[in-house]
């Protein structure tokens, strides 16, 4: 393991690794505790079933390549949630390889992106790597 002063390995680098890990329990633990126990964790599981699932549909799940580039292209502002053609389309390329259950969760990641995209915009605040923004499902899925 490699740090900002050097390679680290052995012993240190466990004791490291669990630091982190440690790090990391606390942040999640700290940022669900003020949510209802019994909603909060599958709530967080369901948004992060539907990136992953994003994520591999858009990459590699489909197969015809002219769907593909659509599907990469698509815009995610206003257009695909205020048009009901673009989501149609959408909808029915995931469809067809994927269950009713796949796709819904597919649309709704892709509405979350849209409106996370939209609210960051309007904060001002800057995506980061992405000068315009989440404007494409291929940018959000980069």
């Amino acid at each position: 393991m490699t740090t900002a002063m050097g390679a680290v390995s052995g012993a240190a680098a466990e004791a490291l690794i669990t630091t982190m890990l440690s790090q990391h329990e606390v942040g999640v633990r700290t940022t669900l505790g003020r949510y209802d126990r019994a909603s909060a964790i599958p709530a967080w599981h369901e948004v992060l079933r539907g990136v992953d699932e994003f994520l591999n549909i858009l990459w590699f799940g489909i197969d015809q390549a002219a769907d593909k580039r659509w599907l990469l292209a698509c815009p995610l502002r206003g257009q695909i949630l205020m048009d009901p053609g673009r989501m149609a389309r959408l909808l029915e390329i995931v469809g067809r390889r994927y269950d009713t259950a796949a796709v819904h969760r597919f649309r709704r990641t892709v509405e979350q992106l849209s409106e996370t995209d939209r609210t960051l915009k309007e904060r001002g605040i800057q995506t980061t790597g992405f000068p315009s923004g989440i404007d494409t499902l291929e940018t959000a899925g980069a």
